[in-house]
């Protein structure tokens, strides 16, 4: 969300030119031109991993772990209710990473 003037840019599409004054303006036009890709996000991560190494795979290892356990209980709450045993989900998660990585290697 960036202010221009009196507009506010609520989206990554171009913006309605409601600004009179030629700074807002020029602000509209090089606004346009940007990449919102999230290009500032991996510049961020690849400074603190050369920066800050032992914080950076800290985060990462913290940041693969949350997410294997959320895929797990999503899993443990989709098939929970057929009885199944209690190491079905990480067998269905392993399982789903397996082809994953099989596909890709296609």
């Amino acid at each position: 969300m960036r202010p221009c003037g009196r507009t506010l840019h609520l989206s990554q599409a171009p913006p309605m030119p409601m600004c009179t004054t030629s700074s807002d303006v020029a602000h509209i036009v090089t606004s346009q031109t940007e990449s919102h890709n999230g290009g500032d996000v991996m510049d961020y991560l690849r400074r603190m991993q050369m920066e800050r190494p032992l914080l950076f795979w800290v985060a990462m290892a913290v940041t693969f772990w949350v997410a294997f356990q959320l895929v797990l209980f999503v899993v443990g709450l989709l098939i929970g209710p057929f009885g199944l045993p209690s190491w079905a989900p990480i067998l269905v998660v392993l399982g789903a990473l397996v082809l994953i990585a099989r596909r890709q290697q296609r």
